[in-house]
């Protein structure tokens, strides 16, 4: 299952964020989203959206140095990742992939640096730049993806922000 959409400006993206809140809000399982897209695309922007309206008080960095960055919010483990700078899977062990709690939410920037992430997403983001805005798929690649993305879907038509194509 997938949606597209026409995400106008970064209010937009907030916006989308605030609706991937709502509905991660009532996933207890793990979760691992992937986020596809050149630099500047939104990537970024979305999950400290989401990070934000989770509840996090403070700064969300990119982990565009840092590799990782790690939050816990209401006792739930969040990592936001990028693998922008990666270049194998050996190199996910020396980040602590294989140490990650089983009930984690992680966000994940340029998966299809190394395919075994790409494989793991259960949902996969791909942000493409419009002259206009940002053109954004939201694809399942598992079950548990497959059932989120209704939901997001059924929130998303109750916006005037957010135009499904």
């Amino acid at each position: 299952m997938s949606i597209k959409l026409f995400l106008k400006n970064e209010q937009s993206t907030n916006l989308l964020g605030l609706i991937f809140t709502k509905i991660l809000n009532s996933h207890k399982e793990g979760l691992v989203v992937s986020l596809k897209g050149e630099m500047g695309s939104g990537k970024t922007t979305l999950v400290r959206a989401i990070i934000k309206e989770l509840g996090h008080v403070g700064s969300v960095p990119s982990p565009t140095y840092t590799l990782i960055e790690p939050y816990r919010i209401s006792n739930k483990p969040i990592y936001h990742i990028d693998l922008y700078r990666i270049e194998e899977d050996l190199e996910l062990e020396f980040i602590g992939w294989n140490d990650f709690e089983v009930n984690s939410l992680i966000f994940i920037e340029w998966p299809e640096r190394v395919h075994r992430v790409y494989k793991s997403s259960d949902i996969m983001i791909d942000f493409d730049l419009d002259i206009e805005g940002r053109k954004v798929k939201i694809k399942s690649m598992s079950f548990k993806g497959a059932s989120l993305i209704k939901n997001i879907e059924s929130e998303i038509k109750l916006q005037k922000n957010i135009i499904i194509l």
